[in-house]
């Protein structure tokens, strides 16, 4: 609508809140035909949203309206349909009431800021168009989910219901206590559907309520970033897409949901069957309860439940009111004008209902006005009434309510009364300075008539009031020059209260009245005031004997009382008693906790005693600053969960990852009594031991949440460290800080908002670049992370990987962690300076050097492959190796706690022929017993022989030729060399004596010849002389 200018919302943050919408709305309803509608006005924001709210129901645009916007009732301080060109609330609840006739279901965001709605009260601190009785409020919750398979983190979980909590309080936002809105309205009698709810004479909020929490929130893109939202901003578009399903269900657009929301608390069983009632929460003001409260409301849907019970509740009649009478366009009155009702009434079937009883019940903010039976004119059901004088002015409610044949039926129109009065200024802090004490200011007002026209000669007064008691008024004058504008000024005496006051403007022209208000607050402001706790998540909160921290500014409306106010913060317990009084003073111009520097500030740690109870207890900052202009002071009011008990844990992840690398992380979380927790919003972070005092920092920037998963028993989370692939947030760090010593912290708290207190399990990070890539080839070797050229060379240098295949590439890789690693298709790799484990190799060239090799069982495995490995150390292996059909070259390699440096035994060396041979020999024959046995080489005396070899069932046996008698005598050393992929070399000496022992035998022989030759010579000499004697020849 108008010109588009997406730059402002870019600028505004509306960009988020468009995503959001859309993105939850889709989410809820995939296959709704959406319209996003977007407002422009450069005069005034509120114009373009109600103008957007006419064209939504002029056009009957839609079925199901979201609104994710809104502002405090008590900074409206406006009252009739618009002045000069404005337009006012009026303006969109008639609308909104026309809308719900025509069948569109409006939902409203209840707000993101408690009970007081970013005011400094409550009064009116409810957000309208949440607050219209035509509109669905929508408030916040924080949701526990029971996940079934995936993961919450990556946003691939699948979960059933578990439990809801109120969006409770949160003191941690500088300023801003989050939680749900809710409370009552102070522009809006009770609506008709609401009757016997509560005990106000004014309408409740919110009505429902859903997820909202931001740490149970919802992750929208936006801009291509993902982002994790929460507040009632996300819950309201939830809402509406559960019922643009409800329509396509029920086969019929459901308009106000609020009337058959209402019916179905009325019935208990419907009820308990329809709603999640939460039980536990704060916002400020107000309590979760079962039942209806002002956090929650009704609760939040089980939505198939709801359509059931929808579905279940008896028809009703069709009731659209019509006021009339009021002489404009839209239905403002003045005193003393009859109002005409007329009400269309149908049966569920569309006829037009001609019998029966009903009546219109008129209400205001003082309660019922008057009752008017109405009668058939033959068209529809009329009566009137007449607008007395002296009834209080602004929003009336006519409701019509009746049965016609045991079918009942209600509905209602909102009209306006009197004078139109606008609060010009001052501007209600902290939206504008606040008022100084004993200083003038000035209060303006316009007043105009119904139709627009300037009052002139009113009587004008602006009471200022104290938890509905006066304190003083000032009377308003005409402006000169200005008709219907009326200014008066005052100043607060020293004896009068400071701090905040109801200002209520009221205007009487001849019996016409008109009022509005707002609130002022007088004094010093107090900012960002915030309280630090142990646990910062869904529910910041402490434990008697843990510290927190308390800050705040205090200014002056001077510009003083920086560092001179005096500021104290006081705890009330539940019950509303004073527990604590804490003195803050100046904080020191230093960096404290690592992250913040609270100079201009006034801070305080304080350690919850012992005797604090569970609960949320309310803490009030007050100020005092003596200044020139005399004392101001100051008040701020925010809460905090006292848990009376803390969770223990425990932590299960690896000692040792690596940069980038994602870990699996279990942990077990018990109540004090030792029962398992198994609701709760629990965070992981992960963060170099240097940095824990910026834990706050990194868990906001980086954690991850858990989730319970009942397979394991335990809470699980995934989390992956930084590198410099992956930065994000870390990347201002140091380069060494990405390794080394790290800390993986748990915080967060259970169902009940009793916490765990940070502690943190140890992690060391090794120097290594995690990458997720288990196959490099040729095809995508050069789109590799971290890949290189070295000399032209492929260099892949200080990764870490798991299960990686390297597949007919070149490559060097050096300074790598690889667990798990597969060489194969031809590939030659060299690896250097490198921690390694279970090394397979196929069919390729692979070069180890100066690395280690880890990992138990195998340390590498090959097949009709080549290694060499030089100067790498084993570790703790039970073999070394283990080849099949391959060669291993390894040369100063240590080996520690390795069990065998092969699987393949090693050989055995047996000579079959002698070590000495003192005969003719012709081969020399040996066996060696093994597997795989390959014969690489044998010497005689070094030098290489020829050599034959015959497989045998253990080994081989070779035969090396050796001619014994050709070979001169000496020793031999025969050297045989053998491979089963490792190389093994056995040496023997052998003595050939073949020639000594041939001259041995000759000369033996020679000897024996000669003796024998010497015994006959003999014989035959010992012959003669016996023949010689007896006279024989001689």
């Amino acid at each position: 609508m108008g010109p588009y200018h997406p730059e402002y919302g870019v600028a505004t943050g509306w960009d988020v809140e468009t995503a959001l919408d859309v993105e939850a709305v889709h989410s809820m309803a995939p296959y709704a035909h959406i319209y996003l509608v977007v407002g422009f006005n450069p005069v005034d924001v509120a114009n373009a949203l109600f103008e957007a709210i006419d064209y939504v129901v002029s056009s009957d645009l839609a079925n199901v309206t979201s609104m994710s916007w809104g502002g405090p009732e008590n900074l409206f301080g406006e009252s009739g349909f618009y002045y000069s060109g404005f337009l006012n609330y009026p303006y969109a609840d008639y609308y909104f009431a026309l809308g719900a006739a025509e069948g569109i279901s409006f939902f409203a965001a209840s707000g993101d800021e408690g009970a007081y709605g970013g005011t400094p009260t409550t009064y009116g601190s409810v957000l309208f168009p949440a607050s219209s009785p035509f509109v669905t409020a929508v408030g916040g919750t924080t949701l526990y989910v029971n996940v079934t398979s995936g993961s919450i983190s990556r946003m691939n979980a699948n979960a059933t219901y578990s439990y809801e909590e109120a969006w409770s309080i949160s003191p941690d936002y500088s300023g801003e206590t989050v939680s749900s809105g809710g409370g009552y309205s102070t522009l809006f009698p009770k609506p008709w559907y609401q009757m016997g709810v509560g005990s106000s004479v004014f309408r409740s909020v919110p009505d429902v309520a859903a997820d909202a929490n931001p740490y149970t929130g919802f992750v929208v893109l936006v801009e291509g970033q993902k982002e994790v939202v929460g507040g009632t901003s996300l819950a309201t578009p939830l809402w509406a897409g559960m019922t643009s399903l409800l329509d396509e269900y029920l086969n019929e657009p459901l308009g106000l949901l609020n009337t058959y929301l209402y019916r179905i608390y009325q019935n208990a069983s419907l009820y308990s069957q329809a709603f999640h009632q939460v039980s536990f929460g704060y916002n400020g003001a107000y309590y979760a309860s079962r039942g209806y409260n002002l956090v929650t409301g009704l609760g939040s849907p089980d939505l198939p439940a709801l359509a059931q019970a929808i579905k279940s509740l008896p028809p009703q009649l069709g009731v659209a009111v019509t006021l009339g009478g009021s002489g404009s366009s839209f239905p403002q009155f003045y005193y003393g004008s009859t109002v005409s009702v007329g009400a269309a009434i149908t049966y569920p079937n569309g006829t037009l209902v001609t019998s029966g009883s009903f009546t219109a019940y008129v209400y205001n903010s003082e309660g019922e006005y008057a009752s008017v039976p109405l009668s058939f004119n033959g068209s529809e059901w009329v009566g009137s009434f007449t607008v007395g004088s002296g009834a209080p002015p602004n929003t009336w409610s006519v409701v019509v309510e009746g049965s016609s044949g045991g079918i009942e039926g209600s509905g209602g129109a909102d009209m306006q009364v009197g004078l139109s009065v606008v609060i010009v200024q001052p501007v209600p802090y902290p939206y504008g300075p606040p008022i100084p004490p004993n200083q003038p200011f000035t209060v303006t007002a316009a007043v105009t008539y119904p139709d627009g026209s300037p009052a002139i000669n009113a009587s004008v007064t602006a009471l200022f009031e104290r938890n509905g008691v006066p304190i003083f008024n000032v009377s308003l004058l005409p402006v000169s020059d200005e008709p219907g504008v009326y200014a008066g000024g005052y100043a607060l005496l020293p004896n009068l209260p400071q701090g905040v006051y109801t200002m209520v403007v009221d205007a009487n022209l001849s019996g016409q009245l008109g009022e509005t208000y707002t609130y002022e607050y007088f004094g010093e402001a107090l900012l960002i005031s915030t309280i630090i706790t142990p646990s910062l998540d869904a529910l910041p909160s402490a434990s008697p004997g843990q510290t927190i921290t308390l800050y705040t500014e205090s200014l002056s409306a001077s510009g003083g009382g920086v560092f001179t106010s005096n500021v104290t913060a006081e705890f009330f317990s539940p019950d509303g008693e004073l527990a604590a009084k804490v003195y803050l003073k100046p904080a020191p111009n230093e960096v404290q906790y690592g992250i913040l520097n609270l100079f201009f500030l006034q801070e305080a740690n304080f350690t919850v005693p012992a005797n604090f109870s569970a609960g949320f207890y309310t803490v009030v900052f007050n100020s005092t600053y003596d200044g020139s202009s005399g004392i101001e002071q100051g008040v701020y009011a925010t809460a905090l969960y006292i848990s009376n008990k803390e969770l223990a844990y425990r932590v299960q992840a690896p000692s040792e990852a690596l940069e980038g690398q994602t870990l699996n992380v279990k942990a077990w979380i018990y109540y004090p009594n030792g029962t398992q927790v198994t609701r709760g919003v629990f965070m992981l972070t992960a963060q170099p031991v240097n940095y824990n005092f910026e834990s706050y920092i990194f868990e906001e920037n980086t954690g991850v949440p858990m989730q319970y998963s009942t397979n394991a028993a335990a809470w699980v989370a995934n989390i992956t460290l930084p590198s410099v692939l992956k930065g994000g947030f870390y990347a201002g760090l140091p380069q060494g800080y990405l390794s080394g010593a790290w800390d993986l912290a748990l915080t967060g708290e259970s169902s009940g908002g009793v916490q765990a207190q940070q502690s943190y399990a140890y992690l060391n990070v090794l120097p290594y670049t995690y990458v997720d890539i288990h196959m490099i080839t040729p095809s995508n070797l050069s789109s590799t992370p971290l890949i290189a050229n070295s000399s032209g060379l492929p260099l892949l240098e200080g990764v870490g990987a798991t299960n990686l295949t390297l597949s007919g590439v070149d490559l060097t890789l050096r300074g790598d962690y690889l667990d798990g690693l597969t060489v194969e298709g031809g590939s030659q790799i060299v690896l250097v300076d490198s921690t390694l484990s279970h090394i397979n190799i196929l069919d390729s060239k692979v070069t180890v050097i100066g690395s280690t090799v880890n990992g138990g069982g195998v340390g590498v495995s090959l097949t009709d492959s080549n290694l060499t490995v030089l100067s790498t150390t084993f570790n703790n292996l039970t073999y070394a190796y283990n080849p099949l059909n391959s060669t291993i070259q390894s040369v100063d390699n240590t080996y520690s706690g390795v069990s065998n440096i092969s699987t393949l035994p090693t050989p055995t060396f047996k000579l079959t022929t002698p070590t000495t041979i003192t005969g003719t020999l012709t081969r020399i024959k040996l066996v060696v017993t093994g597997s795989q046995l390959r014969v690489i080489g044998v010497t005689i005396n070094g030098e290489p022989v020829n050599f034959s070899v015959t497989p045998t069932s253990g080994g081989v046996q070779l035969s090396v030729p050796f001619s014994s008698s050709s070979n001169p005598d000496g020793v031999y050393t025969l050297g045989v060399t053998v491979s089963s992929g490792l190389s093994y070399t056995h040496a023997f000496n052998i003595v050939n004596l073949y020639h000594q022992t041939t001259t041995y035998y000759l000369l033996g022989g020679l000897g024996v010849l000669g003796l024998v030759l010497g015994l006959i010579a003999i014989l035959l000499v010992l012959r003669g002389r016996r023949a010689a004697a007896t006279g024989g020849p001689s």
